[in-house]
């Protein structure tokens, strides 16, 4: 079941602008997904300065809007995309996030 909301009552990352999201988790509850930190780094949103540029505009973005796009999550709570916005709503001090559970199968483990 796929909620929408346009109040942010239940949670301050979901405005009128959320596409959707299917449930809100603890941030600690997520994992990264390895081939994701292969193609672009551990600190991709901060380690070049158009990447910095970037990330601070996400960031003012999600504060001022929400999220737009809720990040994608495995069934075993590993991110498939928004690993950045995840950042984001890190770095602006949340420790629950909307999600959309994907699904389709994960694929087996192996970027190269």
């Amino acid at each position: 079941m796929t909620k929408q909301t346009s109040s942010k009552s239940e949670h301050p990352l979901i405005s009128d602008k959320t596409e959707r999201y299917d449930e809100i988790v603890n941030i600690d509850d997520l994992t990264f997904d390895t081939d994701n930190t292969k193609l672009y780094g551990d600190k991709y949103w901060s380690s070049t300065n158009n990447r910095k540029e970037y990330f601070r505009g996400l960031v003012t973005s999600i504060s001022d809007d929400g999220l737009y796009e809720p990040p994608v999550v495995y069934h075993n709570n590993e991110v498939k995309s928004g690993h950045t916005r995840i950042r984001a709503a890190i770095t602006l001090g949340h420790t629950s996030i909307p999600i959309v559970r994907s699904r389709v199968k994960q694929p087996p483990r192996g970027y190269h």
